[in-house]
């Protein structure tokens, strides 16, 4: 309310109270519906990074499996949920070596792929020479997440199920992994890994 020179009192009539609120009203609706998009579109996208992280975790493990490597004191160990072997890995130079220059070299190591429950995520961790003669990994890095299940298969030239590893490495690997869509729908992906190396 306003008060005029004269004394005389002056207010907001209905029809501005009225334009006001229903221009707010407009600006609301305009603002929660592009929120309400944006969102739809991002729910959208999330299940296509999932599907493509599973894709680029699946073509890792597939390469570094083709890259076995058969060594007596780096023994191939395959579990349910975890599988640890010997192969070519890509890790920081030596600072005194002459490839000092280089940031990067392959050189053996070891890799391990697992499965993390509580977190709901596949994990890779991997080690040069040195530190998996001591067992001793690198940080893991979380590949994929949130995966529901994760399910690794070994088998033998003669095509059956190996119950167990026992250092020896498999013919074939078959991973499963299975993760919700967006859309509430269950996924699952299978991969069968022909190993070179394999008895």
């Amino acid at each position: 309310m306003f008060y005029h020179k004269k004394g005389f009192l002056r207010a907001f009539t209905f029809v501005e109270m009225a334009l006001v609120v229903s221009l707010l009203s407009l600006v609301s609706l305009a603002v929660y519906r592009s929120l309400s998009n944006g969102l739809e579109i991002w729910k959208r996208s999330a299940r296509f990074i999932l599907e493509e992280d599973a894709a680029i975790f699946l073509e890792g493990l597939t390469r570094e499996l083709s890259n076995t490597l058969s060594y007596s004191l780096l023994p191939f160990e395959g579990e349910a949920d975890r599988v640890r072997f010997a192969t070519m890995i890509r890790t920081a130079s030596d600072k005194q070596g002459s490839s000092a220059r280089q940031g990067y070299v392959s050189q053996i190591g070891c890799v391990e792929y697992s499965f993390d429950r509580g977190r709901s995520a596949l994990v890779r961790r991997q080690a040069n020479y040195g530190q998996a003669l001591d067992g001793e990994f690198q940080p893991g890095r979380v590949r994929v997440r949130p995966v529901d299940s994760f399910q690794l298969l070994y088998y033998s030239r003669d095509g059956s199920v190996l119950k167990s590893t026992d250092g020896m490495t498999p013919f074939t690997v078959e991973v499963k992994m299975t993760f919700h869509e967006s859309s509430g729908a269950i996924r699952t992906l299978r991969r069968l890994i022909p190993v070179p190396v394999g008895a």
